[in-house]
């Protein structure tokens, strides 16, 4: 869990913001330079139905060299649903020091690579891994979503287990 002014959760590391410029840039670079892996598995918390096939899928796609692996859905890239080589921070903090907090525009696009929509939904990814909830129009959309997957039979087992 990465962030200043946060309530740290039970069971989860938290990571302080490691400049003080306030940013998803600035969370992405704490998480790096915190890491005590070459590799970064980085999973905002607005995007709440991510699966872990598309997880594994970002961990497939890694090779040597990269400096990230990142889905690109029908409405765009997904820079803070992504996984990212440590070695990234320097440029990372550069951009933050320069005062350019967009992370598309730190990146170095020739060592990255992309999961392209089209293949991660013959892979089976659900169009809803990839929505980003940001606005109240996104919550609604999720909140209709989960509504009309809700299965009553599916609720019924669970609350005969309990």
């Amino acid at each position: 869990l990465v962030g200043s002014g946060i309530q740290p959760l039970p069971g989860l590391r938290h990571v302080p913001d490691a400049h003080p410029c306030r940013s998803s840039l600035t969370g992405l670079y704490s998480a790096l330079l915190a890491s005590e892996t070459p590799l970064v598995l980085v999973v905002a918390c607005d995007y709440p139905f991510v699966g872990q096939d598309l997880l594994r899928r970002l961990l497939g796609a890694w090779r040597p060299g990269l400096l990230g692996v990142m889905p690109l859905g029908p409405e765009g890239c997904h820079p803070l649903l992504a996984l990212y080589h440590r070695s990234l921070a320097p440029r990372l903090l550069q951009s933050l020091d320069a005062g350019r907090l967009r992370i598309q525009a730190a990146l170095d696009p020739l060592r990255l690579a992309h999961l392209p929509w089209s293949s991660l939904r013959r892979l089976g990814v659900r169009p809803q891994e990839l929505w980003n909830l940001n606005t109240q129009q996104d919550l609604a959309r999720a909140r209709q979503f989960l509504e009309d997957t809700h299965d009553p039979e599916d609720q019924d087992r669970r609350s005969d287990h309990q």
